[in-house]
């Protein structure tokens, strides 16, 4: 009996995971309604699924808007701290954060920018337009899951 509930419950994990690998900002309802699988029980294996390590973070996700254009730059600057206290200036940077790792410096932006030009850069190791979430390596800070957000999915968010 009990080989048959971790069958079926592997199958609900396998599910709910081609669901948010097709769309990473998809909402547990969907979830639920694509699969079949109760929206409690989907809120249960998401939050079993982080815990166990079969969902893994993290990442950062832009969600997308018709009319509305950003962008995620992972920067490097050999002196970081003195170029995040600038950006505070810049009126087309939305969002920024220091890191560690391949890159010091993350960006979001609401127009293309050439960060090539500033003192203490090194390289743009990656630029994303929206609508594209990648996983980030480890190395950097995060918070837990958003998994008290009724009806999302649970996600993780660099700390501010």
């Amino acid at each position: 009996m009990g080989t048959i509930i971790q069958t079926k419950k592997l199958k609900s994990y396998h599910k709910i995971y081609e669901q948010i690998y097709k769309d990473p900002l998809i909402c547990i309802t969907d979830i639920s309604d694509n699969t079949g699988v109760s929206r409690n029980a989907v809120a249960k294996y998401l939050q079993k699924m982080y815990a166990d390590n079969i969902l893994t973070g993290p990442s950062l996700c832009l969600k997308p808007h018709t009319n509305y254009q950003e962008y995620m730059y992972f920067l490097k600057f050999s002196d970081p701290f003195t170029v995040f206290d600038g950006f505070e200036k810049f009126s087309n940077v939305v969002s920024r954060l220091i890191t560690f790792g391949d890159w010091n410096t993350v960006l979001v932006t609401n127009k293309l920018l050439n960060f090539s030009v500033l003192q203490h850069f090194e390289t743009a190791v990656k630029m994303y337009p929206k609508r594209i979430s990648r996983t980030i390596p480890r190395g950097i800070e995060y918070r837990k899951p958003r998994d008290q957000i009724p009806g999302c999915t649970p996600m993780m968010m660099p700390i501010d």
